[in-house]
């Protein structure tokens, strides 16, 4: 088992505000910080442009790997990424974390203006007052327009905000599920066919899902139930088929951030590559649905497999040692017993 976890990383110092913000492309940004040219930390990570001081995402980047560089940290541009095998309540797993450089917006509350105006009748004070208090803040990310440099890109991020209105739609349980097969399918489909979907993003589908889950009540979809196949079915093809009209019209709004188009930096081609695999799951909603299965499945059978080979291996040691003085012909006995009842468990598990 792998699990996957991003720790961002915030320099105290460091917060800017909106009028410090270059906007360069939708929800893309460069960041002047004149004030810190002589800041212990940053003062390397600022490249002078003009009359302008740009912080520079490749070299705080470079300077946090460097510094971080271990035998269990590996740094492969932009990503720094911790890795560590841990015990869990079923064995060992594979811990990875990957670390991120963040930077505080202090007025993000004026970012997401107009989304406080459209939901405070949605969404109740308290949960509101929690993503006030969350904001949003900046990441180094390359964006896809087509410049020279990328050094200066920093995307606005709500993740965190994301988050908590992700738990807050925790009672959709089947909305969530429907997000988790989809977003497992397209991850899937991908290193099958052995090609990068540029357009088919985990944020652009969490974005058509938070869009479906605030207007849940004036869909004709169940969100809540997974019991019922069809229900579950129905929500399944309306999410992939929202998603693929978005794709369709090169347009899908920010879910924070008005006017900002997220699909803008994608072409023709990719929105088009976008949508067939979108087509494929449509025509084939249950294989989508029992690859998912089958993957949990497998996990499980694996699990099993292994708990019952130590049972036999545990079980034949105290055979061995407790009946040694028996006889070779008794421990043998013992052995076959406890083979055949081994086979029969394992050849159970496989057919469940």
């Amino acid at each position: 088992m792998i699990q996957d976890v991003d720790v961002n990383i915030f320099y105290k110092p460091l917060c800017v505000r909106i009028d410090h913000l270059i906007p360069t492309s939708p929800g893309y940004c460069k960041v002047v910080v004149n004030g810190f040219t002589q800041d212990a930390f940053l003062h390397d990570c600022i490249v002078k442009c003009g009359s302008q001081s740009l912080l520079s995402g490749r070299l705080v980047s470079q300077k946090i790997g460097e510094e971080f560089a271990t035998a269990d940290v590996e740094y492969n541009y932009p990503a720094v990424t911790f890795k560590a095998v841990l015990d869990g309540p079923r064995g060992k797993f594979t811990f990875h974390s990957d670390i991120v450089f963040g930077i505080k917006i202090i007025d993000s509350a004026d970012v997401a203006y107009d989304w406080f105006v459209r939901v405070q009748d949605i969404f109740p004070y308290q949960l509101l007052d929690i993503i006030r208090a969350t904001g949003c803040y900046l990441v180094h990310k390359h964006c896809l327009s087509h410049h020279i440099s990328h050094d200066f890109d920093w995307r606005i991020t709500f993740a965190e905000a994301e988050s908590k209105l992700f738990e807050y739609h925790s009672d959709k349980t089947a909305l969530k599920l429907c997000y988790v097969v989809i977003k497992f399918a397209i991850k899937q489909f991908s290193q099958v066919k052995k090609r990068s979907y540029l357009a088919l993003k985990s944020y652009h589908l969490k974005t058509v899902v938070l869009w479906i889950a605030e207007q849940s009540g004036k869909l004709p979809f169940d969100v809540y139930t997974i019991d019922n196949n069809s229900t579950l079915g129905a929500l399944l093809s309306h999410i992939i088929s929202t998603y693929r009209q978005h794709l369709h019209e090169g347009y899908l709004q920010h879910y924070f951030i008005r006017g900002v188009n997220i699909l803008e930096p994608y072409g023709v081609e990719e929105c088009t590559a976008a949508m067939h695999l979108l087509d494929e799951f449509n025509r084939k909603p249950l294989a989508t649905v029992s690859n998912f299965d089958n993957a949990n499945m497998n996990r499980w059978k694996f699990e099993q497999f292994v708990i019952v080979s130590q049972l036999v291996v545990v079980a034949c040691l105290c055979f061995s040692c407790y009946f040694s003085v028996v006889g070779e012909l008794f421990v043998q006995q013992i052995y076959v017993v406890c083979a055949v009842f081994g086979l029969i468990m394992i050849v159970k598990i496989l057919l469940d």
